[in-house]
């Protein structure tokens, strides 16, 4: 165990000088801290806690803010690194921003070329995100709705020039809508990172549970998606049914059978071409009754 002391900066490096083999070779440059454990460069793993507790097995109860394992050895983030050797050093990609938790996909060989805390800093870009949703999220086919994006800007550096898109393509329009954040479009509040769209759902739609995609920008070319659901439903249901039976219907119904339909939604709907149909329980074959 190398105990650790000071900080980093944000986007700083942190060098900790540990023992060699030999004494030869080329000098570090000036440890930020030291230690003398010998690192294997076949198989080995290595672990940076928030504690100075000794680790005991994998220590998955402690406080492991990484873990890095290389060569055949277990305890590691998914699948371990490859191992090392004399002449190379691993690194972890994108100068040390990759994080997708697999030690064998962040982790690469290349020459050794070891940073400090007076290295120059690097930044991880992290870039905006969007959280959508529907108002409503259930319409009739025809109907209006509002979408939104709620923005959070990105960091390393703060965003410039926000932007979100959203993809219309499922409902006929465009795959790459605008959304705006200046007071129009159903836009509530100006420059607030919340982007609006109000739009026409098709009177055509299907009925379906939509899942629109938006992406999320800036200026920075960073960008990332998320996704926006919404139910559209049929505007055209049936809205009563009545069977009068063999017998008629009495004094107290009617001589015929009926089905009556309701549209509920916003705007007239053609039925040209459509049909009402009908089986009775005991029988797979439908009657037919144009409309």
């Amino acid at each position: 165990m190398t105990p650790l002391t000071g900080s980093i900066p944000s986007g700083g490096y942190y060098l900790v000088v540990e023992g060699n083999y030999t004494g030869t070779g080329n000098p570090l440059p000036p440890a930020d801290a030291t230690g003398t454990t010998f690192l294997t460069p076949a198989n080995g793993r290595v672990a940076v806690l928030a504690t100075q507790v000794l680790l005991s097995g994998c220590g998955t109860a402690l406080p492991v803010i990484d873990r890095v394992g290389y060569g055949s050895t277990g305890c590691v983030e998914g699948t371990p690194a490859p191992g090392s050797s004399p002449d190379v050093a691993l690194y972890r990609l994108d100068s040390g921003c990759q994080d997708t938790g697999q030690n064998g996909l962040d982790f690469q060989l290349a020459t050794a070329s070891p940073r400090n805390s007076a290295s120059p800093v690097y930044y991880c870009a992290i870039a905006p995100t969007g959280v959508g949703q529907a108002t409503p999220d259930t319409v009739v086919a025809g109907a209006s709705t509002l979408f939104t994006v709620g923005v959070t800007g990105g960091r390393v550096p703060p965003s410039t020039g926000l932007y979100v898109r959203i993809d219309l393509g499922p409902l006929g329009g465009s795959a790459s809508q605008a959304m705006y954040d200046d007071g129009s479009h159903g836009d509530v509040a100006p420059n607030d990172n919340v982007f609006t769209l109000r739009t026409t759902t098709p009177l055509s739609a299907a009925s379906n549970l939509y899942a629109l995609t938006f992406t999320v920008g800036d200026a920075e070319s960073r960008s990332a998606t998320g996704v926006l659901h919404f139910h559209i439903l049929p505007p055209i249901v049936v809205s009563q049914l009545y069977t009068c039976g063999g017998g008629g219907g009495g004094s107290q119904g009617f001589n015929h059978s009926y089905i009556e339909l309701h549209n509920r939604g916003a705007q007239a709907v053609s039925l040209v071409g459509w049909s009402l149909q009908y089986a009775p329980f005991s029988s797979g074959n439908w009657s037919v009754t144009p409309l």
